[in-house]
């Protein structure tokens, strides 16, 4: 757990997802999650899966094994239920088995620091909404775990979990600006200790 109150997924805990066992299928997951999800959370702290291909439909079985190796992946990660069952309804439609249930969301609007961003106006120096800059005071924060959503998302062909925040963490961002003055520079610390400066400009 970090100092913004979220759960994070270690090297160990991604082992301790693999089922053990020496049927191809699960040999076959074993190896993706080594090979390929291991270092790419390890070089950027989250994993997108590659773009899917056009080809025909897969084996009911095949995505039966799919839907129950990525829900348990998600469940270990912290997802919430119903952004798991929203993607294991899209993991059936875009694999040719369309499931017709209708899923709940959240009532809420969520955040993530992009949207923050853009919302308040803190901007980088080149006029974006400066992410990173929100990021850096959510680490201020004290959190409660329930203020904080991971969601499955596919966009563009990718795959991937994405962290967001409900309002109460919106209004926190705000509240911490006005009670610091608005600073042109907010500090964010990096995995490995190092601290840097987050140059900002605000456009009310």
């Amino acid at each position: 757990m970090n100092n913004a109150g979220e759960k994070f997924l270690t090297e160990s805990g991604v082992y301790k997802l693999v089922f053990k066992s020496r049927k191809p299928e699960a040999e076959k997951f074993s190896d993706w999650v080594t090979d390929e999800v291991l270092p790419q959370i390890r070089k950027t702290g989250s994993y997108e899966a590659p773009k899917k291909k056009n080809g025909g439909k897969e084996k009911l079985s095949s995505v039966n094994q799919m839907a129950k190796n990525i829900s348990g992946l998600l469940g270990k990660a912290g997802v919430d239920d119903k952004f798991i069952a929203a993607e294991i309804v899209r993991i059936y439609t875009d694999n040719g088995y369309p499931v017709r249930s209708p899923i709940i969301t959240e009532d809420n609007k969520l955040w993530d620091c992009t949207s923050i961003a853009k919302e308040l106006g803190i901007m980088s120096m080149n006029g974006t909404p400066h992410d990173k800059a929100v990021a850096a005071i959510i680490q201020k924060l004290d959190l409660f775990t329930d203020e904080i959503v991971r969601t499955a998302y596919s966009r563009n062909g990718h795959d991937g979990i994405t962290v967001q925040y409900k309002e109460s963490v919106f209004a926190k961002v705000r509240e911490w600006l006005e009670e610091n003055g608005y600073p042109a520079v907010i500090e964010y610390q990096l995995a490995n200790g190092n601290v840097n400066g987050c140059k900002v400009i605000y456009n009310f």
